[in-house]
């Protein structure tokens, strides 16, 4: 079962490239507030703070025990690592450009021999280029709402992303719903994708389970994660 569950938390968090809605929109224009993201970035930093070194960002990462009880790092999928291809999928999905002064680290936790999963990454930026990605984050659901993952052993299933509401984190929260179906099985998991950004600071996690997560715990998490971050960055 254990195994089971880690081949759908990699097929999950595999690069969107076959979205069933409409190719996305053209141009960084064509996403997102028509406001000037340099504009609409809060006063939670200096835009032009250097980002702290790599080794920083990762102690500024959440430890299982403040994850809650039963977690703990997950080095199966450390070199698999899902952090990677959710990322890739949303950025894809938004027509994110990369950006090569951000500094970023992650960590995959587990909390069970079937989960939950909680994937954590912080990324540290200019502040105009952080609230930038948060508007191209917006485009995600509209872009690919659905698309087409694999399992190990071929079997197929598709993966759905709707709108999450969660309360706001920081300066910026944007969050998403994904449910993993097999065809003919129905659903075999679910996460919740929530991204908050304060300042030149993006955190984004991401809950797994094989039941459908409860809200405020995601709430808890992220909260947990971005006053961690904030307290080390800073």
């Amino acid at each position: 079962m254990r195994i089971v569950t880690l081949f759908l938390v990699v097929g999950l968090t595999a690069t969107a490239t076959a979205c069933t809605d409409p190719p996305p929109l053209p141009g960084p224009t064509a996403a997102g507030p028509t406001t000037d993201a340099s504009a609409s970035a809060p006063s939670s930093g200096p835009a032009s703070m250097k980002p702290p070194g790599k080794s920083a960002v990762t102690a500024a990462l959440l430890t299982p025990a403040e994850l809650g009880a039963g977690y703990s790092t997950n080095p199966a999928l450390a070199g698999n690592n899902p952090a990677n291809g959710m990322n890739t999928s949303l950025l894809d999905c938004a027509e994110a450009s990369s950006d090569a002064s951000a500094v970023s680290a992650h960590q995959v936790y587990q909390g069970g021999a079937v989960g939950p999963f909680v994937v954590e990454t912080i990324t540290v930026t200019q502040t105009a280029q952080a609230a930038a990605l948060m508007d191209r984050l917006r485009t995600v659901k509209k872009n690919c709402h659905q698309f087409d993952g694999e399992m190990a052993g071929g079997i197929k299933m598709q993966v759905t992303i709707d709108d999450l509401t969660v309360a706001k984190v920081g300066d910026d929260t944007v969050a998403y719903r994904l449910t993993a179906t097999v065809p003919g099985a129905g659903a075999a998991l679910y996460a919740h994708l929530v991204t908050a950004r304060a300042g030149n600071l993006v955190v984004l996690l991401s809950l797994m389970q094989m039941t459908s997560p409860d809200v405020t715990v995601t709430e808890k998490m992220v909260e947990a994660a971005v006053t961690k971050a904030r307290a080390e960055l800073r």
